[in-house]
């Protein structure tokens, strides 16, 4: 056993115990006193404390307790605190649904104040939370309810259940996040990664609502609305058959023959003497790039939901 003295000064600065009530422990007295003049004075209690946790690995978490039991109104003249095991006693412990203890140490120091010592017993206890609850109601529904976000683009816009499948896979992430924040203990002092992890989920589905609006309102614009022309040059890099149409404007439709098209050009041709193929334009129906879109973005959400798991994944184990 180690022995340390403190001044009350450093001992503000340390994790304190934290009970109910403070009073004269029994108010009657009674004693035991053995045949060889040991007198033994047990005083039922029952004490409520508090530990500091450190909930940034949540629910994989493992958390350190310190409890400090001292005399008060006796110094170490009138009474000095001793252990009367070398370790702590676990016999009345019963099997906790949520925590296991790990390990337990216990050691003497003393408080000075105003010259006088006095005599205080410092115990500490690990425990480790058991993570298989959250696991199997928390983390893989989550995951699971995420991936369904990106499913959203798989639905045709005729079928008119875009807004409202994504609305409710919004809610079900919203609920997930309030059962899982009710069972966190409320600290501001550190961030869990797993909120982090709902956090950018729910953010993300947020996002898949407004381009889900975005690409539904352009499904249904009229045929004579033309769209940026940077969603056609998006297009046409990722399609390897593009559907082309000529600028009327830049090229003379009489001279435009099919005996002037080169060999291995598009299905109109784009080449003659006199216009190249710089001035025509690909062109796409407003259908055709909301079908794009769809399929562009889910595979976009797709992999971008793989790595946030993953790199979730890699922060619980760097962290732990």
């Amino acid at each position: 056993m180690r022995n340390t003295k403190r001044t009350i000064a450093q001992k503000s600065s340390t994790l304190r115990m934290s009970i109910d009530d403070l009073s004269s422990l029994g108010d009657d007295t009674t004693v035991r006193i053995r045949y060889d003049g040991e007198i033994r004075w047990e005083v039922p209690a029952i004490l409520s404390t508090s530990c500091d946790m450190d909930v940034t690995i949540f629910p994989f978490d493992s958390q350190t307790c310190d409890i400090e039991l001292a005399c008060w109104g006796f110094h170490t003249d009138a009474v000095n605190l001793t252990f009367l095991k070398t370790n702590l006693d676990l016999e009345d412990y019963s099997i906790n649904g949520e925590w296991n203890i790990v390990s337990t140490s216990q050691h003497t120091s003393e408080l000075t104040e105003e010259g006088l010592v006095y005599s205080e017993l410092l115990f500490r206890i690990v425990f480790e939370r058991l993570s298989n609850y959250y696991v199997t109601s928390v983390i893989i529904p989550v995951i699971i309810t995420a991936v369904l976000t990106s499913v959203t683009f798989i639905l045709p816009v005729e079928s008119g259940e875009k807004v409202g499948y994504i609305l409710t896979v919004l809610l079900a992430l919203a609920v997930l996040l309030t059962l899982f924040t009710d069972s966190m203990p409320t600290t501001s002092k550190h961030t869990s990664v797993l909120v982090v992890f709902l956090t950018v989920t729910l953010g993300m589905a947020s996002f898949v609502i407004i381009v889900t609006i975005l690409i539904i309102r352009l499904y249904h614009e009229p045929e004579d609305y033309i769209a940026p022309n940077w969603m056609h040059s998006l297009v046409t890099k990722f399609r390897k058959s593009p559907n082309t149409a000529v600028d009327t404007n830049q090229i003379d439709q009489t001279e435009f023959t099919e005996k002037n098209q080169p060999t291995g050009s598009s299905r109109h041709g784009c080449c003659n003497e006199k216009v190249s193929c710089e001035n025509i334009k690909t062109t796409y129906t407003n259908i055709e790039l909301a079908e794009f879109f769809d399929n562009f973005l889910f595979v976009v959400f797709t992999v971008l939901y793989v790595l946030v798991t993953v790199c979730f994944t890699i922060t619980l184990y760097v962290a732990e």
